[in-house]
């Protein structure tokens, strides 16, 4: 959910996460700072490699755990953005650097080294940029375990 696939027939493939369009509303786009609502971060589970796999395997890093975490400003900014990953108590997990251009930008979060500090539930994301804060939350879910499930 809110992200656009776009796939070639030179085998390319492409997933751009457009949560943050959707909320480039007028009222948000007159703020000196917005920041868009990431999609759920799932904890997955191992997958074991089966018989099936034949004689290679194909590997491709996984975008999870984690999330695109999206942030509007009106103008350039002075200074770098501060993009702060806390749980929901505010107790920081990580702070991501940002652009300081103005229009939507883009961090991403990658949560796979912080796994035994987020539990499931919510974490507070906090944009902090030239004096201005935007807060939202995204959501943590565990995945199903998927492990003999083919």
């Amino acid at each position: 959910d809110g992200d656009l696939i776009v796939g070639t027939h030179g085998r390319s493939i492409w997933i751009i996460p457009y949560s943050g369009l959707e909320e480039m509303t007028t009222e948000n786009m007159s703020k000196d700072l917005h920041v868009a609502k990431p999609a759920p971060i799932y904890l997955l589970g191992r997958v074991n490699g089966r018989q099936w796999d034949g004689d290679r395997v194909y590997f491709s890093n996984n975008t999870q755990p984690g999330t695109t975490i999206q942030y509007y400003l009106r103008e350039d900014a002075k200074e770098d953005p501060t993009i702060i990953i806390a749980d929901i108590e505010g107790r920081p997990i990580q702070e991501i650097k940002g652009s300081r251009k103005a229009g939507l930008n883009s961090v991403n979060f990658s949560a796979a080294r912080f796994r035994n500090r987020i539990e499931v539930g919510s974490l507070r994301v906090t944009v902090k940029v030239d004096g201005k804060e935007a807060i939202t939350s995204v959501k943590v879910d565990k995945a199903d375990d998927i492990t003999g499930r083919f």
